[in-house]
C-alpha cells in the first residue's frame, strides 16, 4: 500500500536524512551484527524516486517508529569507544541519498 505523503511525513523524512548520515559516520565502530541489522533498517527508508513521486510504503506511524529506532540505533553507536562526535539534535545536514526539491 502506498501512502501519500504529509506535512508530518516530510518532517519525519528530513529528521530521517539527518539521522542516516549520523549514523553512517558512526558505523566504523559497530559490531558486524548491529552493521548488518542497521543495513535491514536503512532498506526500508523511502526510495527518492518513491518521495519524487509523493508517496511512499510506509505510514506516519511506521515512519515515527523508524525514526525512534534510528535515534536510538544512532544514540547506542555515539556511546560506543572510539565513536566520532556527530549532532544528536536536529541538526540539518546535507541529505545522504535524497532531495525532496527534486
Amino acid at each position: 500500500m502506498k501512502h501519500l505523503i504529509s506535512a508530518d511525513s516530510h518532517n519525519i523524512l528530513d529528521d530521517l536524512d539527518v539521522l542516516q548520515v549520523e549514523t553512517r559516520l558512526l558505523l566504523d565502530v559497530a559490531s558486524p551484527d548491529a552493521r548488518a541489522e542497521w543495513e535491514k533498517l536503512e532498506s526500508r527508508f523511502p526510495s527518492a524516486v518513491e518521495i519524487r513521486a509523493g508517496f511512499i510504503s510506509l505510514s506516519n506511524p511506521e515512519l515515527h517508529e523508524m525514526r525512534s529506532k534510528v535515534r536510538r540505533f544512532r544514540d547506542i553507536l555515539s556511546n560506543q569507544p572510539g565513536a566520532p562526535s556527530v549532532g544528536q539534535s536536529a541538526s540539518r545536514t546535507a541529505p545522504a541519498r535524497r532531495s525532496r526539491s527534486a
